[in-house]
C-alpha cells in the first residue's frame, strides 16, 4: 500500500513538473505572462491581442501600438484601441492616442477609461502645442536680438571706420 501512494505521488509530481508537455501555444504564451516572462509570451502569443500587452508589459509602446492596430476580434477591439491608444500615449503621440481612443469608443461608447484618457490625450496635446509655440516665439525674439546685434556692431565698425577715415583725411591736409 506504501509502495502505491509513493508511486502516484511520483506520477502526480511528474505530470506538474511537465505541465508544459500538454500545452498549446496559446496557453504557454499565457504561463509565460502570468510568470511575468512578457518577452517570451509575446514571442509566443499568435493572438495580436495578447502579443500587444506583453510587448506594452516590456514597455515597447511603438511596436505594442502597431500590434493593437491589426487586432479583428470583435470581443476585444474597443480593448485593443484604448490600449493602442494608451501605446501612443507613452510615447508622446497625443494626436494618434487621441484617435484610437475615439476608436475605442466608436466600439463601446461606455468605455469609461478610454473617454478619460480621451480628455486627458486632448489636454496634454494643447499643453504641448502650447509649449511649442512658446519654444518658437523665444527662438524668434533670440534670432531677432541677434540680427539686432550684428546691425548694431557693422554700423558701429562702419561709425569706427568713418571717423578713422576722416581723421586721416584731417591729418593729411
Amino acid at each position: 500500500m506504501r509502495a502505491l501512494s509513493t508511486s502516484l505521488i511520483g506520477l502526480l509530481l511528474a505530470g506538474t513538473a511537465h505541465a508544459g508537455w500538454f500545452e498549446n501555444q496559446e496557453q504557454e504564451a499565457a504561463r509565460h505572462y502570468k510568470e511575468g516572462d512578457y518577452a517570451t509570451a509575446a514571442d509566443k502569443f499568435t493572438d495580436d491581442y495578447h502579443r500587444g500587452v506583453s510587448l506594452y508589459r516590456q514597455g515597447k509602446y511603438k511596436e505594442a501600438a502597431n500590434t493593437f492596430s491589426r487586432v479583428k476580434r470583435d470581443e476585444v477591439l474597443a480593448k485593443a484601441k484604448y490600449n493602442q491608444g494608451n501605446s501612443h500615449f507613452r510615447l508622446g503621440e497625443y494626436e494618434d492616442a487621441i484617435s484610437a481612443y475615439e476608436a475605442a469608443l466608436e466600439e463601446d461608447p461606455n468605455h469609461r477609461d478610454a473617454r478619460f484618457n480621451l480628455a486627458l490625450a486632448k489636454a496634454m496635446l494643447a499643453s504641448a502645442e502650447a509649449e511649442q509655440k512658446e519654444k518658437e516665439r523665444k527662438e524668434k525674439e533670440e534670432k531677432e536680438k541677434r540680427q539686432e546685434e550684428q546691425q548694431e556692431s557693422e554700423e558701429q565698425k562702419e561709425s569706427e571706420e568713418q571717423k578713422q577715415s576722416e581723421e586721416q583725411k584731417e591729418s593729411e591736409e
